[in-house]
């Protein structure tokens, strides 16, 4: 039961990814239930959502299809919100892996739909080796999408009006290889 309570509170419902080693079109790995006229055991119904959320994805496919991809993908986008502001070198590169020969002309995007407190949130980036070139959080009360704040290179971020924070003084800090989510958090 505790299980399932966490699970509730937290839940990855999306992951897409565009440009990233093997893959230059869009990726998405999707835990959203595909509708079925019959009652399915275990699956979650969140509230609010209006979609069944699956427990679990697998991923399969032939050697060299592209799978660990997925996973490299998901990896670096945590890392970057984890640890770009505190553990990256202002000078250093992003480190994306774009498909070949695109890493700096064309961004690599990355992107998830998350629930967080029973409440749909859209996060995501785009980055190429040497600068983040688009950030932004979506977050969905009452099904009505509000936008918490959005970065777009060579531009102040724009923020909802209701987030709380110091977010003026933190733009101040992001530096071009590292998010605003990552400057922002806290422990």
């Amino acid at each position: 039961m505790f299980c399932a309570k966490v699970m509730l509170r937290s839940m990855l419902l999306k992951f897409r990814f565009t440009n990233f080693q093997s893959f230059r079109a869009e990726q998405e790995l999707s835990l959203i239930a595909a509708r079925r006229a019959d009652s399915v055991n275990g699956v979650f119904s969140p509230a609010g959502l209006g979609e069944q959320v699956l427990p679990a994805a697998a991923i399969y496919g032939a050697n060299a299809s592209g799978k660990t991809a997925v996973f490299r993908a998901l990896g670096l986008m945590a890392t970057a919100v984890r640890l770009s502001q505190t553990h990256w070198l202002p000078d250093a590169p992003f480190p994306v892996d774009g498909f070949i020969g695109e890493a700096t002309t064309m961004p690599s995007e990355f992107a998830v739909d998350f629930l967080l407190g029973g409440i749909r949130r859209q996060y995501g980036f785009a980055a190429n080796s040497n600068t983040v070139r688009h950030e932004w959080l979506h977050v969905y009360q009452d099904g009505v999408r509000q936008v918490w704040f959005e970065g777009i290179e060579g531009r102040p971020i724009s923020f909802e009006t209701d987030i709380p924070g110091e977010d003026r003084m933190i733009e101040a800090l992001v530096r071009k290889n590292s998010l605003f989510l990552s400057c922002s958090r806290t422990e």
